[in-house]
This record gives C-alpha cells, structure tokens and sequence, in this order.
C-alpha cells in the first residue's frame, strides 16, 4: 500500500502542475516541481523530503508563487532550507515550528474562496507534519511510521488535487467574484483586489488620460508584461504584472469586463455627482432670486405707498384705519414666513385670516400635500394657490353677509 501510494503522489503533483499551467504558469512550475522532487526521493534518503521546498511554497503563496510579505518570503527560505539539509540536522520541533509560522501566515492572509482553500490545505499539510513529528518522539523505534507516512502521502496528493480543482474555475465564476469584491471595495482598490485575484503583489492598473497610462496618484505605469484593455472608443487601461499570470483568454477577457465595469461605474458615479452638484447650484439660485425679488418688492412698497401713508398717519396720528392700513400693507411686503407653513396649510389661512381688516370664518376641509412637498423658502401672499391631484385646496367666496370666507373645494 505505501509502495502504490508512493508511485501515485508524484505524478498527481505533476498532473495538477499541468491543470494549472493555463491559469498560473508560476503555480503550476511549483507543482510540477514538487512532483519531480518527490520522484528524487526514490534515489535516496537524503533526497526524500526535496519536494517541501516547492510544496511550502507552493502552499503559502497560493493562488499565485510571489509571496506577499517579507515574512512569507522568510518563511519559504526556511521551508527550501529544511528540505535540502540533512535529516539528522533538522530536528521534529524545527519542523513544527516551521509549519506553525507557515499556517498561521496562511490563515492571516485572508482572501477569497482560492485562498480559504489554500488555507485548509495548509492546515491538513500542518497537522500530519504535527502528527510525524509526535510519533518520532513517542516510538522512537518506528512502530507507526509506515501509518503516518501513507497518511502524509494521502495529504499531499489531496491538497495537490483541491488546488488544483481551485485554481482552474472557469472564468465567469472569477468575474462574479472579482466583481463582488470590487462592489465592496470601491473602485478606488481595484489594484489590490486584482492583485488578489491574480496572486501577483506587485500588480499594478493604469488608466488611459492625457495620452497615456497613469495610475490613482498620478504616476505614469508601464513594464516589460502588460494587458491592455480597450473600450469602443479607445484604450481605457493597462495593467502591469507578472509574466506567470494572465495568461489564460478566458481570465483576461473576465478581468477586463471586471476593468470595464469599475470604470462605468466611476463615470456613472461622477456624473451623478455632477448632477447633484448643478441641482443645489440651482436650488440655490432660485432661493436667491425669490430672497432678491421679495427684498424688492418689501423696499418699494416702503418707498412708495407705506412712506406716503406714514407720512397721513404723521399728520393724522389718531386715524386707527389708517394705522391698520399702515401695518396691513407691512404685512404684505413681509410676506408669508415659511415657518407659517410649516405646520401645514390650515395654519399659515389661519394667520392670514387673523390678519384680516373684517371678521372671517375659517374652514378648510382637508389639509393634505404631495409627500414630495416642502415649504419654500419665502412665499409672499399668493395670488393663485397651486393645484396638486387628489388635493382638496381652499377657495374663496363670498358670503351672503358680504364677508371674506375660505370653504374647501377641489
């Protein structure tokens, strides 16, 4: 049995190397190998654990073979360092300490569903290095060492396998998850999340203005390995990365949908804001222009009719028709405050009507508005009230009395 399985890892690590050879050229070399190490194994004992290099790199850098931080880089000197040295030199717990830092930079790495399944590769990788490691100290004589070893064996050949099974999706299910991670992001990160994506850190997205390529800061971008991703009218942008990755059409057409889609997005965005922008200009002008034609209207009424009647009231001071005159037509070049209205429109004909030169009854049946509505900024007595559908409005009348009454009425 552990002859058979010995025989049948090495070539499943090659296998899995050739699946991912059009999604990762750089995974795929660090599958293959691995696989062709383990062969080496075959030829002696000093050359039997030559395949971890590969392999522990191949795990923590996953789903591309660049790693991300200086930790991890360290952490693949060691794992190449551990496996070409003698095994009487590299003791169980140096093993294990290895392994330790690798699943924990794994796991800290976070990332989509490739890297969860890297992830838990590790972790399995991890725990049979753990158990080789107790069985060593516990059965110094080897009792169960053919056990651990076929289950070391069966680990590598199913992580190579859910890698492998990982790293070929199919393009649309990329684009889904490109896309859903950019809608969460931002368009501001796209670098990163493609960088994610493709597993390649120094990635990097310029977009076509001023005649050339120019990233988020500013800065121009360019490089030996480059995808252009052009629109109907034009380039739109270029992304610099790394020879391995990119290089299957099917990924590159998902990532420039992905691209093209950021980038309708920002221009839809800008536009709105645009819009937005012109709209409170001219909400703001209009206020100004009814705050200008009310300052008017309020300083020529002062100028004509109330200095002329003030000017009666200082030869005839004891006229109180002509001092209620006075004040009512103040009253109309002030206007109607908005905070009259606030309350709704019954209250606002209920000041008006307190203003009134003759009693008046008030009865207003039904004080409903659009739920669009709001009271403007300044309104002075109105001459027509406005008509809003399925919106009972007061009207006027004249009553059998000769007196002003406000009755509802559509």
């Amino acid at each position: 049995m552990g002859s058979t399985l010995n025989l049948v890892v090495g070539p499943v690590l090659i296998s899995s190397g050739l699946v991912m050879w059009p999604v990762g050229r750089g995974t795929a070399i660090l599958a293959v190998a691995a696989g062709l190490a383990w062969f080496a194994g075959d030829l002696g004992a000093p050359l039997a654990s030559w395949h971890r290099g590969p392999l522990t790199h191949l795990l923590i850098a996953f789903p591309g073979w660049r790693p991300a931080s200086m930790a991890m880089r360290v952490v693949i000197a060691a794992g190449y360092l551990a496996a070409v040295l003698p095994s009487d030199w590299v003791s169980p717990v140096l093993n294990v300490a290895l392994v330790t830092v690798l699943l924990a930079l794994r796991f800290r790495a976070g990332g989509g569903r490739r890297e969860q399944v890297a992830a838990w590769a590790t972790a399995a990788f991890a725990a049979v290095v753990y158990a080789a490691a107790v069985s060593r100290l516990a059965f110094p004589a080897g009792e169960v060492a053919s056990a651990v070893n076929q289950a070391y064996q069966v680990v590598v050949a199913g992580l190579a396998v859910a890698l492998a099974s990982t790293a070929r999706r199919r393009h649309d299910e990329a684009v889904t998850d490109l896309v859903v991670e950019l809608s969460q992001q931002g368009a501001g990160t796209i670098r990163a999340a493609l960088a994610a994506t493709l597993g390649d850190p120094g990635l990097r997205v310029g977009y076509w203005r001023d005649g050339r390529y120019l990233d988020q800061a500013g800065a121009p971008v360019d490089g030996e390995v480059a995808t252009f991703v052009a629109q109907e009218d034009g380039p739109l942008a270029v992304i610099v990365h790394d020879r391995s990755v990119l290089t299957d059409p099917a990924l590159v057409a998902a990532v420039g949908a992905a691209i093209r889609l950021t980038a309708a997005n920002a221009a839809l965005q800008a536009a709105l804001q645009e819009n937005l922008a012109e709209l409170a200009a001219s909400r703001r002008r209009l206020l100004v222009t009814a705050d200008d034609e009310r300052r008017r209207l309020r300083e020529r009424m002062h100028e004509g009719p109330i200095r002329r009647l003030e000017s009666l009231l200082a030869v005839t001071p004891c006229s109180p028709h002509l001092r209620q005159a006075v004040e009512e037509l103040s009253d109309l070049a002030r206007g109607l405050h908005p905070r009259d209205l606030s309350a709704g429109l019954a209250p606002a004909l209920a000041v008006l009507a307190d203003r009134s030169t003759v009693p008046v009854r008030l009865r207003v049946d039904g004080d409903r508005q659009p739920a669009d509505w709001r009271p403007p900024s300044t309104m002075c007595a109105p001459r027509r009230w406005p008509t809003w559908p399925n919106t009972a409005v007061p009207r006027l009348r004249r009553s059998r009395l000769g007196r002003t009454a406000w009755a509802g009425g559509s």
